[in-house]
């Protein structure tokens, strides 16, 4: 997409706030650490701003999701452009402000203690329809960005560029063996030899390659799920449910929502780890075989 992006005054809340607001907002999401290379702020009672080293794509998904799912409830764009720097004393090189939609709510990770059974009810009731509008978008069968580019995804990174890695891929099989070839080079980096490049080729991507590509958000979590409780009359209770942080949307295989929630449970915490089968479709053995391929990447 093009950088500056501006909405057009008419369909704005209230006026973009200025860099220097934004840099001495208060409420702080995210990125209070010295040497962060990004922060997420609330600035007033309409804006949610992401700023530092961000990658113009999460602007991009926005806008696509705007365009042909408004129905999703994900935060609109409403400004994107590049400061000349500093970020801060670490970070000295030109950098992203995106202003977003702020959605009134708290949490789902802050609010799940509280609800009862029925609020959770109610609220999966929510997400389950967001999941299922999601998968029902036409795909072209191919696995990329929204906009048909290289994976958004960090797992698909790679320097310098490789598009056996990065893709965009033609089919799911290509999807794994692309995380293969990215096995093998971690460990050639690391002057060390691995088999395990070989057993995936052998066994993972035979067994993964046959899923649809599907339009995914990739990184479920109960921070990325907003909740606001409303009421419906005077004993009914309802729930409005947003979902932020659309940085690694794309067409990924139909197993990738669920292995990319899967990542962050602690199944010794709560029941979360159960819960999210209630409105994402379960995934468990290819979960775990990309487990596996997640640890030695990443680790």
């Amino acid at each position: 997409m093009e950088v500056p992006f501006l909405r057009d005054d008419l369909l704005l809340p209230d006026t973009i706030p200025t860099i220097e607001t934004i840099r001495s907002a208060e409420s702080i999401f995210s990125g209070k650490e010295k040497s962060a290379l990004r922060r997420v702020v609330a600035v007033g009672k309409h804006f949610l701003v992401k700023y530092g080293r961000i990658q113009p794509s999460e602007a991009q998904n926005l806008l696509f999701l705007e365009r042909h799912l408004p129905e999703i409830p994900a935060p609109r764009l409403f400004a994107l452009w590049e400061e000349p720097g500093p970020f801060n004393e670490f970070h000295t090189d030109p950098y992203l402000v995106m202003v977003m939609e702020l959605f009134e709510g708290e949490s789902l990770d802050h609010q799940w203690p509280h609800l009862s059974l029925q609020d959770k009810s109610i609220i999966f009731s929510k997400l389950k329809v967001v999941f299922d509008t999601l998968r029902d978008l036409p795909s072209s069968g191919r696995y990329c960005s929204v906009s048909g580019g290289p994976m958004p995804h960090y797992l698909f990174f790679s320097r310098p560029e490789d598009s056996d890695i990065n893709g965009p891929f033609n089919s799911g099989y290509q999807f794994i063996t692309a995380l293969a070839k990215k096995s093998r080079a971690n460990w050639q980096e690391n002057q060390e030899f691995s088999c395990l490049a070989d057993f995936y080729e052998r066994n993972f991507s035979p067994a993964l390659q046959h899923h649809p590509s599907v339009l995914t958000h990739s990184d479920v979590q109960r921070k990325n799920i907003v909740v606001q409780k409303t009421k419906t009359g005077e004993t009914t209770t309802d729930w409005k449910v947003g979902l932020v942080d659309w940085e690694a949307c794309g067409w990924y295989p139909a197993y990738w929502e669920y292995f990319a929630a899967f990542l962050a449970f602690s199944w010794n915490k709560d029941d979360w780890p159960i819960q999210v089968e209630r409105f994402l479709q379960p995934y468990g053995p290819e979960a775990a075989m990309l487990k596996m391929m997640y640890q030695d990447l990443f680790w």
